[in-house]
């Protein structure tokens, strides 16, 4: 048995296969001078903006790689955004590595908590190494009953803000705060949520990044 034979209409001939084509102007693409020109300087700009995009970078790069020895995948997949990533990193390097009332180690060993909570392992081992590289006392990393209380105080406002973040609420907080001797300020506390919620953030693009 034959196939009928079926007519194929040329490429990007027909507008509409329900009016008729002779009722459509057809419009030649300009070869006016002055939008050639317009054209030209667009390509042009779009190959400067790229240069300085990958200048800047390149210096971003170099201060990762100055503080931590490595530039993380995880840093060159959100790079891809340029604009995003200067404020991502410069808002997680005033978190993480800035000066503050919460030593650096510490600060590891929140985002490691955090992390763990999603069982993101990729971001725990990156803050293990930088939690080593802070003088973290590396027995923490046993378990968080080797931890400090103080730290440990911490486990059910992560639980509840990585699953049901508006079920927290000042009966979670105020034992936190008041009334214990490893009690956190509030300063100390304002950035611990801070961190949590930076990466409960980052355990999103991980997992959503592969």
């Amino acid at each position: 048995q034959t196939r009928p034979n079926i007519k194929i209409p040329e490429a990007n001939t027909k507008v509409s296969f329900y009016v008729d084509q002779s009722l459509i102007p057809l419009v030649q693409p300009s070869t006016s001078p002055i939008i050639d020109n317009i054209n030209n300087n667009n390509e042009n700009n779009d190959n400067n903006n790229d240069k300085t995009i990958n200048q800047h970078l390149s210096r971003v790069f170099q201060d990762i790689f100055m503080q931590l020895g490595r530039v993380s995948h995880l840093n060159r997949l959100i790079s891809i955004y340029p604009d995003y990533f200067d404020r991502y990193f410069a808002t997680l390097n005033t978190i993480m590595r800035d000066s503050g009332a919460i030593p650096l180690a510490w600060r590891n060993y929140i985002a490691i908590m955090t992390a763990a909570r999603h069982t993101c392992q990729y971001l725990v081992s990156l803050q293990e190494v930088e939690f080593i590289a802070n003088g973290g006392d590396i027995t923490w990393l046993d378990g968080v009953s080797f931890a400090p209380r103080k730290l440990q105080s911490l486990l059910p406002v992560i639980e509840i803000l990585a699953h049901q973040p508006w079920l927290l609420s000042v009966q979670h907080i105020e034992p936190l705060m008041k009334g214990q001797e490893a009690s956190w300020s509030l300063g100390e506390f304002v950035h611990v949520l801070l961190i949590i919620s930076s990466y409960i953030s980052l355990c999103g693009v991980v997992f959503g990044r592969g």
